[in-house]
């Protein structure tokens, strides 16, 4: 995938990337859920509007779903183990991890289950591995691509302030990125994404 600039031009979008997890993570002035949606519309679209090769978004083949689903249900499946080992080793875990459900108040669960499905988890695919991977990719080769990327994904969740979110995040980062990494395509990413979502703070939270 082509952007209209170099690698270097992505600078400015995870910085903007940056503010806006600030806000919706630490200032919080509104509502979670639509500051974030709003981040992320953004994001992605200032991503969109640096492309010149569309195709990776259209690819939604049987084989792409089902990866998609697999790796969706896999990673909850990760998540769900983590839960039940950390909760009992590191005393402060629990704690961290109803702090990140706490935001879920702030919106009904149909709405937000409908804006995990249809702007964050899109918009982030879009984002962090559509544009700030590739672009990594591109500048440093594919495994360094990956780590970096993963890397950014954890840290701009530092607002929240969360050690377990930080790690979850690099946990998600580094899954979604070795897909990005071996297969190339975002459709399997973006269903990964919505559906793990969707499961892990609306179906069946952890």
């Amino acid at each position: 995938m082509k952007t209209r600039k170099g690698p270097e031009a992505i600078l400015y979008l995870v910085i903007l990337a940056f503010g806006f997890w600030f806000v919706s993570f630490y200032l919080n002035p509104y509502n979670f859920w639509l500051e974030m949606s709003s981040a992320v519309f953004i994001l992605a679209g200032l991503s969109l509007f640096r492309w010149t090769d569309y195709e990776q978004l259209t690819d939604w083949s049987g084989r792409n779903v089902l990866l998609g689903v697999v790796s969706a249900l896999g990673l909850y499946g990760i998540f769900w183990i983590g839960n039940f080992v950390v909760t009992r080793l590191i005393p402060f875990a629990e704690a961290e991890i109803a702090a990140v459900y706490s935001n879920s108040g702030s919106a009904l669960m149909p709405v937000i289950g409908t804006l995990l499905v249809t702007v964050i988890g899109p918009g982030e695919e879009i984002f962090w591995r559509g544009t700030v991977q590739k672009s990594l990719e591109d500048k440093y080769g594919g495994l360094m691509g990956l780590i970096a990327g993963a890397v950014l994904y954890s840290l701009v969740h530092i607002w929240a302030l969360n050690l377990t979110l930080l790690v979850a995040a690099f946990v998600c980062g580094i899954v979604w990125g070795w897909m990005y990494y071996e297969e190339g395509d975002l459709a399997p990413l973006i269903i990964s994404h919505s559906l793990w979502s969707l499961l892990i703070f609306v179906i069946f939270p952890v």
